[in-house]
């Protein structure tokens, strides 16, 4: 706050010093609290969410193909209708995850002989929150990430331009653009 008063005051910025561990520490704290009163310890998650079922990454059709899908209560019926599991329809978050090992069967029984592309689209369409997982390459084709200029073309001083990621956080007034890089072996470098 007070670089920004003294922006506010001189139109001059200033430099911030900042520990990312620091920063990031409160994110913890419900683990740490837990751990400290209760004594127990998280346990890792992998694609697991505890809010929301199904919520994971299933096989999709093609040679390491896979497809990302995070439902909800609202649209679960939806999901559970296209899975053939109507009888489980009306099942809360809580009696869905009692039946996990049916659920991500028939999911992943769904999934695997659809595209990955197409069954988040049909996905979609149903309200299911659904979309394909990429490779490197394929983040290079993907619509979303072009239009959200995920990837960018950089000047290098020894090899024309190159590809790198660009800044996640989109400012209208403040794009972000990485710095050129120095020369490679220039003198004195080491």
């Amino acid at each position: 706050m007070a670089v920004l008063e003294k922006r506010r005051k001189t139109g001059l910025g200033d430099h911030i010093d900042l520990s990312q561990t620091e920063c990031a520490l409160h994110y913890l704290a419900p683990a740490i609290l837990d751990q400290s009163v209760n004594g127990r310890t998280i346990q890792r998650a992998g694609n697991d969410d505890p809010s929301i079922f199904p919520h994971g990454v299933f096989p999709a059709d093609g040679n390491d193909s896979w497809l990302a899908v995070a439902c909800s209560d609202e649209s679960w019926p939806q999901l559970a209708d296209l899975l053939g599991l109507q009888d489980l329809s009306d099942a809360n978050q809580t009696a869905r995850r009692e039946q996990r090992s049916i659920i991500d069967e028939q999911l992943s029984a769904w999934s695997s002989v659809r595209d990955s592309t197409a069954a988040a689209e049909e996905l979609q369409g149903l309200g299911v929150a659904a979309y394909p997982v990429h490779d490197a390459a394929g983040t290079n084709s993907d619509p979303q990430l072009a239009h959200r200029q995920h990837q960018i073309q950089v000047p290098q001083s020894h090899a024309g331009t190159m590809w790198t990621h660009s800044c996640r956080t989109k400012m209208s007034r403040t794009p972000s653009r990485p710095k050129p890089r120095r020369a490679v072996f220039r003198r004195r470098q080491f």
